[in-house]
């Protein structure tokens, strides 16, 4: 299964999530469901879509609690019928959520992400994951939303996006670190905590950006994303490993200036003797 990623493969940061905060965080780029709109008609795969939208918009406003399937209906212009017509059950309307926003999600980056592993290049494949992530807040906060606040409503909505996308992608990830264990190049820790700390940096970046609006460091999306990068790797990798390469280093180095040391001696005893 593709390696996607999204809001909750970092689930142990939503419970942190205060939901007074999300509530009253500002939403600039979500337009709000127009009410009342003109029941034209539309082609059937078109109103599904267009219900879909509104769905998403109306309970990353209000939450499920505050959100019923009438005011869905009411702000996408059709009547309850319409809108079950479409979708027959609750339940049906959750899956075709996550289903249209799997449709729609950009997987170029993670892609190359898998390429990164295959090539064991740790720092491509954290830089596109953190480019996937943070792509994901800044084009759609209004599906971000919808998943934080199913989280804390204890919504079927978190439980259906854990079980089809969250927990394989996150397996597939802590499989990575797990080899990359093996090999030596990673520290000993826990595959689960090293998933939080390394996914959970660029989650909570994006949530304080997109969503809450917080002020945040003063820097462009790439320049987080490498430090987050750097910081992330200096934390994973093998205290024993690293410690051999620096050694290296001074021995090549220590190397290099003794031969240069010992040429430039010679030659000053030549210039010595030709002086003498």
């Amino acid at each position: 299964m593709a390696f996607r990623y999204c809001l909750t493969q970092a689930g142990a940061f939503v419970s942190n999530v205060s939901k007074d905060l999300l509530m009253r965080a500002s939403l600039p780029v979500i337009p709000p469901p127009t009410p009342g709109l003109v029941k034209s008609r539309m082609q059937g795969g078109d109103r599904r879509k267009q219900l879909l939208r509104v769905a998403i918009e109306s309970f990353a406003r209000k939450g499920f609690g505050g959100t019923k399937t009438r005011d869905i209906a009411a702000a996408a212009g059709v009547s309850e019928a319409i809108l079950f017509r479409h979708f027959a059950t609750k339940e049906d309307l959750y899956h075709a959520i996550l289903d249209e926003k799997e449709s729609q999600a950009s997987e170029g980056d993670l892609r190359l992400a898998e390429d990164a592993m295959r090539r064991r290049d740790d720092a491509e494949m954290l830089r596109l994951i953190g480019r996937h992530i943070l792509r994901s807040f800044r084009e759609d906060p209004a599906f971000q939303r919808l998943m934080l606040y199913a989280s804390l409503e204890g919504h079927m909505i978190a439980s259906l996006f854990q079980q089809r996308f969250a927990a394989p992608r996150g397996e597939f990830f802590k499989n990575y670190i797990r080899e990359r264990q093996d090999e030596g190049a990673f520290r000993s820790c826990d595959p689960d905590i090293a998933l939080i700390a390394s996914v959970g940096a660029f989650v909570h970046f994006a949530m304080g950006r997109y969503i809450f609006g917080c002020p945040g460091p003063a820097c462009s999306e790439e320049q987080a994303i490498e430090e987050m990068v750097s910081i992330t790797l200096a934390g994973l990798a093998n205290p024993g490993e690293v410690g051999r390469k620096k050694v290296g280093t001074r021995v090549a180095r220590t190397g290099l200036n003794i031969v240069g040391g010992k040429h430039n001696q010679k030659k000053t005893r030549k210039e010595r003797h030709a002086k003498s």
